[in-house]
């Protein structure tokens, strides 16, 4: 890896020059080894889901997946469809639901091995699509750029969403949305802003932020400034965004501001694991405090506060994550404060330190600095990704240890009973039954 790094590092202000000399193959075959050193972290992570993922279900998946099927299985036409965009907890899921549907309906069962590689791999579209709006927005200097995403997509401080059937479905769906229908958005014709409507339709539907994001690709249609687009961006916002929030019961548990804002220097820096210790927690917090001072300073904004159109993904992106972490530190902030964030929620930290690296490209490609600057942030995100990747690695085993003892789950009445009666049903209706799945594991 760092091999390449270096080998991307000074091909930065060679390219345009060597363009002149190299021949066509020399320049596919430098593409062909970007690609292969950008699909690296994405062949680890699937091989690190193929050891350690089970076909067991657990928490969310109990009565997100298992009770939505076996209520589904029984309910009239009307009913069912409704059933796709209920209420779990604060959480309308249809893309989990749907997907989950679409399973037992090919195969006739579920398997919750198959929906966690199901869910891991919007990861693989997470990341065609953002290469493909960073070879717009550095359509010279994009091989390293698009390699460090890499890195902070597949890292596997996102351990849970490994291992865990709903997380994955779930917790990775609204940013994989939200990329495809600015993908859509950003095409042309008028078929692709039929998809871009219908992508942020179900974005909207799929998670607690699904309206934060579907807002957020309204702002990409404001700031685009194609008339069209407009019209589609904000009608769907305003029409989807309210139905979001119909029977809608709000959380009783969120943080005060002084819990909000520990959380949000907590968490922000997430994609940096350093450790329990309580001088630690100092760190991350200046770590964070770095992040906004830099998002600030490099955000690519020209004279008139005029954007380059192919900026506005990134910029769109960068708003609905930070407004997901800031709305996760509200309803969650306890669960981050004085401790480890919680993993499944890292994907969102992961992807704003790549905006970032993207931001300081756009503003410094052309410095003589550049390079020397490149090649040590890259170097340190490798060992920073080593390092994440051994903790977790750990983490990850753990759990599997865990969930292989404790299914069905220890959490005591009357959640055990009620997730009982769900796997009883569940295994009479020929959806899922665990006791066998729990034998042929043993």
């Amino acid at each position: 890896m760092l091999i390449n790094l270096i080998y991307f590092s000074t091909v930065f202000n060679s390219e345009k020059i060597m363009g002149d000399v190299s021949t066509a193959s020399n320049n596919k075959l430098k593409d062909y080894i970007a690609y292969a050193f950008i699909c690296l972290p994405a062949i680890i992570h699937f091989f690190v889901i193929n050891h350690f993922a089970l076909n067991l279900p657990y928490y969310d998946d109990f009565t997100a997946i298992l009770a939505f099927l076996n209520k589904y299985k029984t309910s009239g036409a009307t009913d069912k469809f409704l059933l796709l965009f209920s209420y779990h907890n604060e959480h309308r899921i249809f893309l989990a639901r749907f997907v989950s549907l679409m399973y037992y309906s090919v195969f006739g069962n579920i398997n919750f091995r198959g929906l966690i590689f199901i869910g891991n791999a919007q990861l693989l579209f997470i990341l065609t699509i953002s290469i493909h709006f960073i070879k717009k927005a550095l359509p010279n200097h994009w091989k390293l750029t698009a390699f460090l995403f890499s890195l902070f997509i597949f890292d596997l401080n996102n351990w849970n969403n490994a291992d865990w059937a709903m997380a994955s479905l779930q917790n990775q769906s609204t940013l994989f949305l939200a990329l495809a229908s600015l993908y859509f958005y950003s095409l042309d014709k008028k078929w692709h802003l039929l998809l871009a409507i219908l992508i942020q339709f179900i974005c909207t539907f799929s998670s607690g932020n699904g309206t934060i994001a579907s807002l957020c690709i309204m702002l990409y249609t404001i700031l685009s400034k194609e008339k069209s687009k407009m019209i589609c961006g904000i009608g769907a916002f305003i029409i989807f965004a309210p139905m979001y929030f119909i029977h809608f019961k709000p959380l009783s548990h969120s943080v005060g501001i002084h819990n909000f804002i520990l959380a949000l220097f907590q968490l922000t820096s997430g994609h940096f694991y350093i450790g329990r210790r309580n001088y630690n927690i100092y760190i991350m917090e200046g770590i964070s405090a770095v992040y906004f001072i830099a998002l600030l300073y490099l955000f690519p904004i020209r004279k008139k506060l005029q954007i380059r159109k192919e900026y506005l993904p990134f910029v769109s992106i960068l708003a609905f994550v930070l407004c997901t972490i800031a709305l996760l530190c509200r309803n969650r902030g306890i669960e981050i404060i004085g401790g480890i964030p919680p993993s499944r929620y890292l994907i969102y930290c992961n992807y704003l330190t790549g905006i970032l690296f993207l931001f300081f490209m756009i503003k410094f490609q052309q410095k003589k600095f550049t390079n020397i600057i490149t090649i040590t942030f890259a170097i340190i995100m490798v060992f920073c990704y080593a390092r994440n990747f051994k903790v977790s690695y750990y983490r990850t085993n753990t759990w599997r240890e865990y969930v292989l003892r404790n299914v069905p789950n220890p959490w005591g009445p009357p959640e055990i009973e009620e997730e009982a009666a769900i796997a009883k049903e569940s295994c009479r209706l020929n959806i899922y039954c665990i006791e066998p799945e729990k034998k042929k594991l043993k």
